[in-house]
């Protein structure tokens, strides 16, 4: 791709390669970490979720995508391409047309890293018949224009359309700081006993969809919630597996007291993100997509 085409869309901005980030680095096939299929995370679920109101994605569909998989060297950078997986092989899985589509890390990254791509499907979602895009968007907020190629849930929202698939984009408390995404591409801000109230909507339906959250620094995917009269519990995958980590590890719940606040005497977490996940006074961003 021409980089004089990509650095046209905005100003201020200059780019000395395709993608600021390093080459995607291809791992030997021995070193290769394959995602969990479905029987396995079946499996997970029944050992480590004993919640008697639990709701969730249906694990029949769902593939944990982590660190590493498919022998390429994402550690520490693809958490947000690895949730994007997560969801595209749910809503594929569900049409039965999973093994029509290579949505594999590389093939995402590359395809879906770059302005025109992205600024298209923007002009697709919101109507925009000419090049008369909203200023909002002249910021550098696209995988390749960025120093470690992250791909926030604004990104999640522009590839899933690709596939025809809807969602929304929403705030928890605020917009973070550390986000490339532009704020007015969000469509509501939210506190967390409304984000609560959602999930519990959202993961009424059968093949309810996992969803994504993103602070600006890392992406999980919530699977599921469980809410008793004193405590909320999220389902977490979380691709932010540690090199020599089991990936089953990535797979656990949290608990958090009703205001959002991180009960730390008792979690399922094997501490990959510390104290990360709490949500009194801290900003999320979130994408939720449809439900088929």
């Amino acid at each position: 791709m021409d980089i004089n085409e990509i650095s046209s869309h905005f100003s201020n901005f200059s780019l000395t390669k395709p993608y600021l980030r390093k080459q995607i680095e291809q791992l030997e096939k021995d070193k290769e970490k394959n995602p969990l299929n479905s029987e396995s995370i079946k499996k997970i679920f029944k050992e480590k979720f004993s919640f008697t109101n639990f709701k969730s994605s249906n694990p029949n569909y769902l593939k944990f995508y982590y660190y590493n998989s498919e022998s390429i060297n994402d550690y520490s950078w693809g958490s947000s391409w690895r949730s994007i997986q997560i969801i595209l092989s749910y809503l594929l899985s569900i049409k039965n047309s999973l093994n029509k589509y290579d949505i594999s890390f590389k093939t995402l990254f590359l395809k879906y890293g770059e302005r025109t791509k992205l600024i298209n499907l923007f002009k697709k979602d919101n109507k925009i018949q000419n090049n008369n895009i909203p200023n909002y968007l002249n910021k550098p907020f696209c995988p390749f224009e960025t120093i470690d190629g992250f791909a926030d849930p604004f990104i999640s929202k522009l590839i899933l359309l690709d596939f025809n698939f809807s969602g929304e984009l929403l705030l928890i408390n605020d917009y973070p700081k550390n986000s490339y995404a532009p704020k007015e591409v969000f469509n509501l801000i939210i506190n967390f006993e409304e984000f609560v109230n959602l999930l519990e909507i959202h993961f009424n339906d059968e093949n309810s969809t996992p969803v994504i959250i993103n602070d600006g620094i890392v992406s999980l995917v919530i699977t599921g919630i469980c809410v008793d009269d004193n405590f909320v519990y999220f389902i977490i995958f979380d691709p932010n597996v540690k090199i020599n980590e089991n990936c089953e590890n990535g797979i656990y719940y949290i608990k958090l007291f009703k205001d959002g606040v991180f009960d730390k005497n008792e979690n399922n977490q094997p501490n990959i993100l510390g104290m990360r996940l709490h949500f009194k006074n801290k900003n999320w961003m979130v994408f939720v997509p449809e439900n088929l």
